[in-house]
């Protein structure tokens, strides 16, 4: 079972994207599961455990002792809203060093000032072949807040911030104009050859953190959505043996946050390339592959508002999801959050039938609705797809909170799905 502490281990090791991915194949590894690469043949087999990763993207699975029929998916993103390094980022200006910044997805960008910050990601060099590293660094950085005497309107009119003018980000003092900062900050990385590109995001050095006396909510950055992404690897990590015919499936996407249409993206044909790749490793056919789709059902896990106590204004008065109280399954009429009624009511009777609490999600008429990876996915593959979350607060910000409660309930109801228990329903 899943502890706080590993939680938050986690979260202090996932900076981007990529490092999630990292963490996982190793996880992976270590409970079994052999890795499979896109530019070869798969050679797959009954009851056996596999994962393929492309880039920040990742699908784990377990093939079911017999004969394939259908699958049960479960989806969660590895990337979070940040601020990424511009390629050609560092500049002097007034005796400083900065460096200038691109928005990545909708963070909160307030959230993002006066915080000790560093840079983590990946970068690609070589002299004449070219290797890739992750690299995360921890030299602090900031983003300076112009002060209160200089804005004294910011208190009662709010933060207005310049994209371009007001997020670079303050390296150093500067002292020679003609060094480059962060290419003494990878040298070490580079074992003597030329950096050729690189992509890197600030990330804030605060840990994760257990908050209050009774240490039941977690603080930390990219919850949004490693508290959906945890419990599915966690799940998926340790789930053994399926059903006989159902194939367990936990896939984490990349590029979320800009709209996921990206070779890594849940718009992508990743997804059924997988699942396709899967069939003829067992020597199914097409008319196979096809009644798959047709027979799976999928869960897409996102992040889900919590009420704030605060603005309770901005909560739908009787759909009020709280922290503490179980994952949220989240209902639009646009189908913003896949929603499939049929497939909403097993999965209360899966979630009654294991003690698993569940709220209900609808966003306020006035207000506009976000969306996830789960309509994407379903359009792509025609599987029928809902959409849950864990609750929480302060969504999208540098900071944010969550129950280890619903975390946990995340899992167990996770682990419920992909087991498909057949002692009651249609599950």
């Amino acid at each position: 079972m899943t502890t706080t502490t590993s939680f938050c281990e986690f979260l202090n090791q996932t900076p981007t994207s990529w490092h999630a991915i990292s963490v996982m194949k190793a996880g992976l590894k270590k409970a079994g599961f052999k890795e499979l690469l896109e530019n070869q043949t798969w050679k797959v087999q009954y009851g056996g455990a596999y994962f393929v990763a492309r880039g920040g993207t990742l699908g784990a699975f377990v093939i079911p002792q017999k004969k394939l029929t259908r699958a049960h998916l479960v989806y969660s993103h590895t990337d979070s809203p940040s601020l990424k390094l511009k390629p050609h980022a560092e500049y002097h200006q007034s005796h400083m060093t900065q460096w200038g910044v691109e928005v990545y997805g909708e963070p909160l960008l307030s959230s993002w000032l006066n915080r000790d910050l560093s840079l983590a990601g990946r970068i690609h060099f070589g002299n004449k072949s070219i290797e890739e590293k992750l690299v995360r660094l921890t030299t602090p950085f900031t983003i300076p807040q112009l002060a209160v005497h200089l804005d004294r309107e910011v208190n009662d009119k709010g933060l207005l911030l310049n994209r371009q003018d007001h997020l670079p980000v303050l390296a150093q003092m500067s002292s020679n104009e003609k060094k480059s900062l962060l290419s003494d900050l990878l040298k070490p990385h580079l074992k003597g050859q030329k950096l050729r590109s690189f992509e890197l995001f600030f990330y804030p050095l605060e840990e994760a953190r257990m908050l209050g006396q009774d240490e039941d909510l977690v603080a930390s950055y990219r919850l949004d959505n490693l508290s959906s992404a945890f419990p599915c690897y966690s799940a998926i990590k340790t789930i053994g043996k399926t059903s006989n015919d159902t194939l367990a499936l936990a896939l984490f996407w990349d590029h979320e946050e800009i709209g996921s249409t990206t070779h890594e993206g849940a718009s992508s044909p990743f997804l059924t390339t997988v699942l396709e790749r899967i069939c003829l490793g067992l020597n199914l056919d097409r008319q196979d592959y096809l009644k798959l789709l047709s027979q799976s059902k999928a869960l897409s896990l996102d992040a889900a508002h919590a009420l704030h106590p605060n603005y309770l204004d901005r909560s739908e008065p009787r759909h009020e999801v709280l922290l503490g109280k179980g994952v949220a399954l989240k209902v639009n009429a646009k189908q913003r959050y896949a929603y499939d009624g049929k497939l909403a009511a097993e999965i209360q009777l899966l979630a009654q039938h294991h003690r698993i609490p569940l709220q209900t999600y609808v966003n306020r008429t006035n207000l506009p609705c976000g969306s996830t990876v789960g309509p994407l996915s379903s359009a792509q593959s025609g599987i029928m797809t809902l959409d849950l979350g864990c609750p929480l607060l302060s969504m999208h910000s540098i900071r944010e909170i969550v129950s280890f409660k619903d975390v946990l309930t995340m899992e167990k109801l996770v682990k419920a799905f992909l087991k498909n228990n057949e002692s009651f329903g249609p599950l």
